[in-house]
């Protein structure tokens, strides 16, 4: 009696004790910098998967970025805090020919299309699954467009650049896979 009592007890604390972890208190698109403000601490059950997650505030060191995006809500996960240095991708403003979609927001990926400029030349896709960084709907009294800015490979870069110059159209379009189903 005494040892399933010992047992039970051992159980019941391994089950009721949480962790310190962070968690997202906004949207965060991969490439933002990550500042200790842009999270809260909450404790959770966590059991063996604690190792995958940051922990405290100190682990987001000067110059760390995020790797992956992160949601609002989402724990930190180590694998998504890296450092500017080490990023392929680099941001692009892009002025898009067409209104962009209530659903396009930070943190989305998206293709990125040309269409028209010389005569003759025929849509391409300059980007596949560029990060969202940031949406303006443009409109005002500016009358312009949307612009968004996106991440882009560096590898990339040139060819978003070339289409640019050349004055054709850009687009961007919402990758598969990014709607919510219906409730």
């Amino acid at each position: 009696m005494l040892g399933s009592t010992l047992v039970g007890g051992f159980a019941f604390t391994m089950l009721s004790s949480s962790e310190i972890v962070l968690v997202a208190t906004a949207d965060i698109a991969e490439g933002d910098a990550l500042t200790p403000e842009q999270f809260a601490i909450a404790e959770v059950r966590m059991g063996q998967s604690l190792e995958r997650y940051v922990q405290g505030t100190d682990a987001i060191g000067e110059g760390a970025v995020a790797r992956e995006s992160i949601s609002r809500g989402e724990l930190l996960p180590r694998s998504a805090v890296g450092q500017a240095v080490d990023s392929e991708m680099r941001p692009v403003t892009i002025q898009v020919a067409q209104p962009v979609t209530s659903s396009l927001s930070k943190g989305a990926l998206v293709d990125v299309w040309a269409s028209g400029g010389q005569e003759g030349a025929s849509s391409t896709i300059l980007v596949e699954s560029a990060v969202v960084r940031g949406v303006d709907e443009g409109g005002g009294l500016s009358g312009q467009g949307a612009r968004v800015e996106v991440l882009v490979p560096s590898s990339r870069i040139a060819s978003v650049l070339d289409a640019l110059g050349a004055k054709r159209n850009l687009y961007v379009v919402e990758a598969p896979g990014l709607f919510e189903d219906a409730e």
